[in-house]
Protein backbone atom coordinates (compact mmCIF):
# COMPACT_ATOMS: atom_id res chain seq x y z
CA UNK A 1 0.00 0.00 0.00
CA UNK A 2 2.86 2.36 0.81
CA UNK A 3 4.35 1.67 -2.62
CA UNK A 4 1.13 2.86 -4.36
CA UNK A 5 0.91 6.03 -2.25
CA UNK A 6 4.35 7.09 -3.52
CA UNK A 7 3.39 6.50 -7.17
CA UNK A 8 0.38 8.84 -7.03
CA UNK A 9 2.32 12.04 -6.14
CA UNK A 10 4.99 11.14 -8.70
CA UNK A 11 2.29 10.64 -11.35
CA UNK A 12 0.61 13.96 -10.49
CA UNK A 13 3.96 15.78 -10.52
CA UNK A 14 4.85 14.24 -13.90
CA UNK A 15 1.53 15.29 -15.43
CA UNK A 16 1.81 18.85 -14.12
CA UNK A 17 5.39 19.23 -15.34
CA UNK A 18 4.52 17.72 -18.71
CA UNK A 19 1.51 20.03 -19.14
CA UNK A 20 3.77 23.09 -19.34
CA UNK A 21 5.62 21.48 -22.21
CA UNK A 22 2.38 20.76 -24.05
CA UNK A 23 1.12 24.36 -24.08
CA UNK A 24 4.51 26.01 -24.66
CA UNK A 25 5.21 27.28 -28.17
CA UNK A 26 8.73 26.90 -29.41
CA UNK A 27 10.27 26.64 -32.84
CA UNK A 28 13.74 25.99 -34.16
CA UNK A 29 14.03 27.66 -37.54
CA UNK A 30 16.56 29.11 -39.94
CA UNK A 31 15.07 32.61 -39.89
CA UNK A 32 11.95 34.60 -39.13
CA UNK A 33 10.62 37.90 -37.91
CA UNK A 34 7.50 39.70 -36.79
CA UNK A 35 6.10 43.15 -37.53
CA UNK A 36 3.34 45.08 -35.76
CA UNK A 37 1.38 48.21 -36.70
CA UNK A 38 -1.81 49.75 -35.39
CA UNK A 39 -3.91 47.80 -37.92
CA UNK A 40 -2.44 44.35 -37.18
CA UNK A 41 0.61 42.18 -36.98
CA UNK A 42 2.35 39.45 -38.94
CA UNK A 43 4.97 36.91 -37.97
CA UNK A 44 6.73 34.24 -39.99
CA UNK A 45 9.42 31.62 -39.78
CA UNK A 46 11.58 30.04 -42.47
CA UNK A 47 13.13 26.59 -42.45
CA UNK A 48 10.90 24.59 -40.12
CA UNK A 49 11.77 21.00 -41.04
CA UNK A 50 8.88 19.04 -39.48
CA UNK A 51 5.36 18.93 -40.88
CA UNK A 52 2.87 16.76 -39.04
CA UNK A 53 -0.79 17.26 -38.14
CA UNK A 54 -2.56 15.98 -35.02
CA UNK A 55 -6.31 16.26 -34.53
CA UNK A 56 -8.37 16.02 -31.38
CA UNK A 57 -11.98 16.62 -30.44
CA UNK A 58 -11.81 20.44 -30.63
CA UNK A 59 -8.20 20.98 -31.69
CA UNK A 60 -6.04 20.77 -34.80
CA UNK A 61 -2.27 21.13 -34.40
CA UNK A 62 0.05 21.35 -37.38
CA UNK A 63 3.70 21.35 -36.48
CA UNK A 64 6.03 23.07 -38.89
CA UNK A 65 3.75 25.95 -39.83
CA UNK A 66 2.50 28.94 -37.91
CA UNK A 67 -1.26 29.01 -37.97
CA UNK A 68 -3.01 32.22 -37.09
CA UNK A 69 -6.47 33.63 -37.56
CA UNK A 70 -5.34 35.99 -40.27
CA UNK A 71 -7.95 38.63 -40.93
CA UNK A 72 -6.91 41.34 -43.34
CA UNK A 73 -8.82 44.48 -42.44
CA UNK A 74 -7.00 47.46 -43.97
CA UNK A 75 -7.25 46.86 -47.69
CA UNK A 76 -6.01 50.10 -49.13
CA UNK A 77 -4.55 53.20 -47.52
CA UNK A 78 -3.60 56.47 -49.19
CA UNK A 79 0.14 56.95 -48.67
CA UNK A 80 1.34 59.99 -46.73
CA UNK A 81 -1.62 60.43 -44.37
CA UNK A 82 -0.68 62.53 -41.36
CA UNK A 83 -3.48 61.04 -39.23
CA UNK A 84 -4.59 57.56 -38.13
CA UNK A 85 -7.93 55.92 -38.91
CA UNK A 86 -9.07 52.65 -37.36
CA UNK A 87 -12.27 50.59 -37.56
CA UNK A 88 -13.26 48.23 -34.73
CA UNK A 89 -14.46 45.74 -33.54
CA UNK A 90 -13.83 43.36 -36.38
CA UNK A 91 -15.60 40.96 -36.65
CA UNK A 92 -18.65 42.95 -35.59
CA UNK A 93 -22.19 42.07 -34.52
CA UNK A 94 -24.11 45.26 -33.66
CA UNK A 95 -21.90 48.18 -34.68
CA UNK A 96 -18.50 49.25 -36.00
CA UNK A 97 -16.74 52.35 -34.73
CA UNK A 98 -14.48 54.50 -36.85
CA UNK A 99 -11.84 56.31 -34.82
CA UNK A 100 -9.86 59.13 -36.40
CA UNK A 101 -7.21 61.37 -34.84
CA UNK A 102 -7.57 64.28 -37.25
CA UNK A 103 -8.22 67.81 -35.91
CA UNK A 104 -10.92 68.65 -38.44
CA UNK A 105 -13.17 65.99 -39.93
CA UNK A 106 -15.19 68.40 -42.09
CA UNK A 107 -15.86 66.80 -45.46
CA UNK A 108 -15.12 63.26 -44.27
CA UNK A 109 -17.62 60.48 -44.83
CA UNK A 110 -17.91 56.70 -44.92
CA UNK A 111 -19.52 54.37 -47.43
CA UNK A 112 -20.30 50.73 -46.68
CA UNK A 113 -20.51 48.27 -49.57
CA UNK A 114 -21.43 44.60 -49.73
CA UNK A 115 -19.10 42.20 -51.55
CA UNK A 116 -21.09 42.67 -54.77
CA UNK A 117 -20.22 46.38 -54.77
CA UNK A 118 -23.70 47.57 -53.77
CA UNK A 119 -23.81 50.63 -51.51
CA UNK A 120 -25.40 49.56 -48.21
CA UNK A 121 -25.12 52.82 -46.24
CA UNK A 122 -23.25 56.10 -46.17
CA UNK A 123 -22.98 59.07 -43.86
CA UNK A 124 -20.65 61.84 -42.72
CA UNK A 125 -18.20 61.24 -39.89
CA UNK A 126 -19.29 62.96 -36.69
CA UNK A 127 -16.44 63.58 -34.28
CA UNK A 128 -13.32 61.61 -33.54
CA UNK A 129 -15.41 58.44 -33.14
CA UNK A 130 -18.35 57.51 -35.38
CA UNK A 131 -20.56 54.48 -34.75
CA UNK A 132 -21.98 52.63 -37.77
CA UNK A 133 -25.01 50.39 -37.07
CA UNK A 134 -24.53 46.77 -38.20
CA UNK A 135 -27.39 45.06 -36.33
CA UNK A 136 -29.76 45.11 -39.33
CA UNK A 137 -27.15 43.73 -41.76
CA UNK A 138 -26.88 40.09 -42.78
CA UNK A 139 -23.81 38.13 -41.68
CA UNK A 140 -21.27 38.64 -44.47
CA UNK A 141 -18.16 40.58 -45.41
CA UNK A 142 -18.43 44.29 -46.17
CA UNK A 143 -16.07 46.95 -47.51
CA UNK A 144 -15.94 50.19 -45.52
CA UNK A 145 -14.45 53.13 -47.42
CA UNK A 146 -13.49 56.41 -45.74
CA UNK A 147 -13.12 59.52 -47.87
CA UNK A 148 -11.83 63.01 -47.15
CA UNK A 149 -13.35 65.76 -49.39
CA UNK A 150 -14.39 63.10 -51.92
CA UNK A 151 -10.92 61.49 -52.03
CA UNK A 152 -10.81 57.91 -50.71
CA UNK A 153 -8.17 57.63 -47.98
CA UNK A 154 -8.62 54.07 -46.61
CA UNK A 155 -10.70 50.92 -47.06
CA UNK A 156 -11.43 48.20 -44.48
CA UNK A 157 -12.89 44.73 -44.85
CA UNK A 158 -15.41 44.25 -42.04
CA UNK A 159 -16.87 40.84 -41.15
CA UNK A 160 -20.45 40.89 -39.81
CA UNK A 161 -21.26 37.97 -37.52
CA UNK A 162 -24.56 36.67 -36.02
Amino acid sequence: MKHNSIKLPILIFSILCGYGNIVAQEVISAAGDSHKKINGSISYTIGEPVIETFTGVNTILTQGFQQTNLLITALDELPGLDYEISAFPNPAADFVKIRIDKKSIAGMQYKLYDMNGNLVQQNSLNGDETEIPFSDLSPAEYILKISDDGKEVISFKIVKIQ
